[in-house]
């Protein structure tokens, strides 16, 4: 069933993709994009990219994601992904080699965690799934913590670096999208994104999982939505999704960030 379900998304995605393209202009797609957002929270990541693009994600363990990037992007764009979990930047290393030669030279992978600050950071990593691996030290609470078997007992203490620096190192200041899944420390990435944010041009986008809780309760939500609303985007919360906790004060996910640019 969970297979035959996760054909049937890949289905509807690649229709949505499709569809998105028959609008005329970003701002057109852009505006579609927020009230797909708005009736439903996840849409696969070729929905988001465009072809020629620069591309940034930040945080996956998973090479399809990457993949859906890159044919979205085509041999004229560049998807740069930021990963700091070793045993996930070989991964995506690895499959990277299995890639036609054509697309394989879009791709840049760095070993790094994209935080608000240059230096070192502990990461807690998940002992159920890779994805699941977040920054130690934050106020923040996920539900991934209480996903079925899990425990984060093992650390790993990886370099970390401001976003601003990691493109401008891969002379990559201006990306047309930057996509940010880092399990809690997504507001944190993005405070080191302020330069390439205040950078990125009309049509440019910001999708931003923010549904990790602080201690006092409320989401990230509302950070990342005043930090992108100063940096000149039009923000979009997602509807929310189902949470994978086993707590049942905490049956949904309360909405992720999309943003964008207008021209």
């Amino acid at each position: 069933m969970g297979e035959r379900r996760s054909h049937l998304n890949r289905a509807v995605g690649k229709a949505v993709e499709l569809t998105l393209h028959a609008f005329p202009s970003k701002d057109l797609r852009n505006q579609v994009r927020s009230a797909l957002y708005r009736v439903r929270g996840g849409w696969p990541p070729g929905c988001l990219a465009e072809a020629g693009e620069t591309v940034v994600q930040v945080g996956t363990p998973n090479p399809r994601t990457v993949r859906a990037l890159l044919d979205s992007c085509g041999e004229t764009g560049t998807v740069v992904v930021v990963e700091a979990v070793r045993k996930n930047y070989r991964r995506l290393v690895a499959a990277s080699e299995r890639l036609p030669a054509g697309i394989r030279q879009a791709l840049l992978v760095v070993n790094k965690a994209a935080f608000s600050r240059p230096g070192k950071v502990e990461i807690a990593l998940s002992s159920v799934y890779d994805g699941d691996h977040m920054i130690t030290g934050l106020d923040t609470v996920m539900d991934n913590l209480d996903r079925v078997g899990a425990s984060f007992s093992r650390i790993e203490t990886v370099q970390a670096d401001t976003l601003d620096n990691i493109l401008l190192e891969l002379d990559r200041p201006d990306p047309d999208l930057i996509i940010v899944t880092v399990n809690g420390a997504e507001h944190e990435v993005l405070r080191g994104a302020k330069n390439t944010l205040a950078r990125m041009r009309g049509g440019a986008r910001v999708f931003a999982k923010a549904h990790a809780r602080r201690g006092a309760g409320t989401t990230l939500a509302g950070e990342i939505t005043a930090l992108l609303g100063q940096a000149g985007f039009h923000t979009v919360r997602t509807r929310r999704t189902r949470s994978v906790s086993q707590d049942p004060e905490w049956p949904f996910r309360e909405g992720d960030v999309f943003a964008y640019k207008r021209y």
